[in-house]
């Protein structure tokens, strides 16, 4: 394609005759041409070529057009400045159709970042969303709520129904949250049973209260398979920032120990994080650290105490009990078998 500056008559090859979806006859005009442009991408080509002829700087762009038939196409374009005694007296370049390769990547980026089965984003979207979330938060100055959901006794499931039931129960899962969720919030599949929520736009603490009750209702229901009723319950540990942590790290680690609370006390459906988990979960992480060295240095040794009929005043048994050596002596029986 070519514009003369001066007399503003702009050439195309049959290329982008073709590109536009017209027949190569009269050329355009500048506006008729830009016409096939939408919105911002009008203002950037035209913006591309004023500063060509003002500067002399070539330009390239990557932008959609539509044809005469209302097809939807992108277009890579290249630009040149033609000069004359330091004058722009032209402007010229190269028009390609992109629009196969970028739905190749398109299609590219929708597989690494989403769940193929739910079609939910993925954890690494997730991430990546949770930090714009809270990035967002930070300059005005609002509230996220971070939930972490999974199926209790998906296992079960699994095992007894098969893992195409497993497929559909996930499914439907995705479909329940996306139905219960506002368009604010961000739903995401973080693998096997895991799936979580980002709730946003909270200005207080109270605004949490509404979506955490529908999260609550919708996550208990019955599962129909196959004309086989199964019913489903979903636990969920709560983390909010800034309270519970001001990175997307320490949020999911923290959401995710609420999760581990919730799991371990089966009256409750959601817990929301306090900072005395955190500490009870690292001293039972290290009762368990030294118990694994005393195991595997000998420490905790057996002990038998016999056990006798008091009538016949025979031995009829024993209780083992394991007990601890530790600083060379006798510590209680930790275990009673």
């Amino acid at each position: 394609w070519h514009l003369d500056v001066k007399t503003s008559v702009l050439s195309w090859s049959d290329e982008v005759f073709r590109i536009h979806g017209l027949a190569p006859d009269a050329p355009p005009s500048v506006e008729d041409a830009l016409g096939h442009y939408a919105g911002e991408a009008r203002d950037t080509v035209r913006k591309h070529i004023e500063e060509a002829i003002a500067t002399g700087a070539g330009f390239t762009f990557t932008l959609p057009i539509e044809t005469v038939s209302g097809a939807r196409k992108f277009v890579g374009g290249i630009g040149e400045v033609e000069s004359e005694v330091g004058e722009a007296i032209g402007v010229f370049g190269v028009m390609q159709d992109v629009t196969k390769k970028k739905e190749t990547v398109r299609r590219l980026w929708w597989t690494t970042n989403h769940d193929p089965l739910t079609g939910l984003p993925n954890r690494m979207l997730f991430h990546d969303r949770l930090a714009r979330a809270i990035q967002h938060a930070k300059r005005f100055d609002e509230e996220i709520g971070l939930v972490i959901l999974d199926v209790d006794n998906f296992k079960m499931v699994n095992d007894v129904y098969g893992h195409e039931a497993g497929d559909r129960l996930l499914t439907q899962i995705s479909e329940i949250l996306l139905e219960t969720t506002r368009a604010t919030d961000s739903i995401a599949r973080l693998g096997g049973d895991e799936f979580a929520v980002i709730l946003g736009d909270l200005k207080r603490t109270d605004d949490l209260q509404p979506p955490l009750e529908r999260l609550t209702k919708s996550t208990e229901f019955t599962f129909d398979y196959r004309g086989t009723l199964i019913p489903v319950r979903m636990s969920m540990g709560i983390a909010l920032f800034p309270t519970h942590g001001e990175t997307s790290e320490d949020l999911y680690r923290n959401a995710d120990i609420a999760l581990f609370r919730t799991k371990n006390n089966r009256q409750r459906r959601l817990t929301l994080y306090e900072k005395r988990f955190g500490y009870e979960l690292q001293a039972r992480d290290e009762l368990l650290r030294q118990v694994r060295a005393a195991l595997s240095s000998g420490r905790i040794i057996p002990y038998y105490q016999p056990q006798f009929d008091l009538e016949t005043g025979a031995m009829v048994g024993a209780e083992v009990l394991a007990r601890w050596v530790r600083d060379e002596r006798i510590v209680e029986a930790m275990v009673f078998l």
